[in-house]
C-alpha cells in the first residue's frame, strides 16, 4: 500500500514537472516568436525614420534636439513696506527655428530653511529666440519669512513646439510719450503703445519696473492691453500701490517697461 502511494507521488510529482516545461516553453516560443509593431518609442530606427524614434511618422529629431527654456538671471524679488511681495524673472527662448504657444511655469518660493512656501503657477508663449519677462505677485507669502525663488518650466517633451514660419509676431516699438509721476501719492507710469505692423496682437502684458535714485530696483507692476489691431496704437497706465518708500525714493526718470506680446 505504501509502495503504491509512493508511486503515485512520484508520478505526480513528474507530471507536474512536465507540465510546468510545455506551458513555459509554449509561453516562450508565443512571444519570441510575436511580431513587435515598429514605433516611434521601441528604440530602434525603423518605419522609414530619419533617427531613431524621430523624422519621418515621428516627432521631427530637430525638436527632440531643441534646448529648453533657461533662466538669464536670477528671480527678483520685489517688496513694499507692509511686507506684499512681486516677483520678475527674466528668460529666453534659445531655440532660433522653434517657438510655442504655450508653455507652462512655476515660481516656488521657500523659506530660509528650504521649506517650500508657495507656488505661482502660469502659463505663456514664447517666439523663437526671444527674451521675455515673467510676473507673479505673492499671495500669502511676506517678505520677511523669504529665504529664496525658484523659476521652473514645462519639461520639453510637454511644451507644443512650433516651427518659426507659423508664428506671426506683432512689431511692437518701444513706448512713446513714456512719463512716470507721482499722483494723488501713487506712482503712475504712462504712455502710448504703438503697433507699426500689419499683425495684430491679441494680448500684450506691460511692467513697468521703478528703481531708487542709487539705481535699486524698487518694485514692479503689470498691465495688460488686449487686442491691438495692426497699425493700431493704445494708451496705457500703470499704477502702483499707494506705499510711502516707493514715493519717497523712486527717480522718476529711470523707469524700465518690459513689453510681452502674443
Amino acid at each position: 500500500m505504501r509502495n503504491r502511494i509512493f508511486k503515485q507521488i512520484i508520478y505526480a510529482f513528474f507530471y507536474i514537472c512536465f507540465f510546468i516545461v510545455f506551458v513555459f516553453g509554449a509561453a516562450n516560443i508565443f512571444f519570441t516568436n510575436k511580431e513587435v509593431m515598429p514605433s516611434c518609442s521601441d528604440g530602434i530606427q525603423n518605419q522609414g525614420e530619419a533617427d531613431i524614434d524621430c523624422g519621418g511618422p515621428c516627432i521631427a529629431c530637430e525638436i527632440l534636439k531643441l534646448s529648453s527654456i533657461q533662466n538669464l538671471e536670477p528671480v527678483k524679488i520685489l517688496h513694499l513696506n507692509d511686507g506684499r511681495v512681486v516677483l520678475l524673472g527674466k528668460i529666453l527662448n534659445p531655440n532660433e527655428n522653434y517657438g510655442t504657444d504655450r508653455f507652462f511655469y512655476s515660481f516656488k518660493l521657500y523659506d530660509i530653511n528650504n521649506n517650500l512656501l508657495e507656488i505661482l503657477s502660469g502659463g505663456d508663449s514664447i517666439f523663437p529666440a526671444e527674451i521675455k519677462y515673467l510676473y507673479a505677485v505673492s499671495a500669502k507669502t511676506n517678505f520677511n519669512g523669504l529665504g529664496r525663488v525658484d523659476l521652473v518650466f514645462s519639461k520639453n517633451d510637454d511644451i507644443n513646439w512650433k516651427a518659426a514660419h507659423l508664428f506671426l509676431k506683432p512689431n511692437l516699438n518701444e513706448p512713446v510719450d513714456l512719463i512716470t509721476e507721482i499722483i494723488d501719492r501713487r506712482i503712475h507710469v504712462q504712455g502710448l503703445l504703438r503697433n507699426v505692423g500689419s499683425v495684430g496682437a491679441e494680448e500684450i502684458k506691460i511692467i513697468a519696473l521703478i528703481s531708487d535714485k542709487v539705481g535699486d530696483d524698487l518694485f514692479a507692476m503689470q498691465t495688460v492691453v488686449d487686442n491691438l489691431e495692426a497699425f493700431g496704437e493704445k494708451t496705457f497706465d500703470i499704477i502702483f500701490p499707494s506705499d510711502k518708500s516707493l514715493t519717497d525714493n523712486v527717480d522718476l526718470k529711470s523707469t524700465k517697461v518690459f513689453i510681452n506680446s502674443r
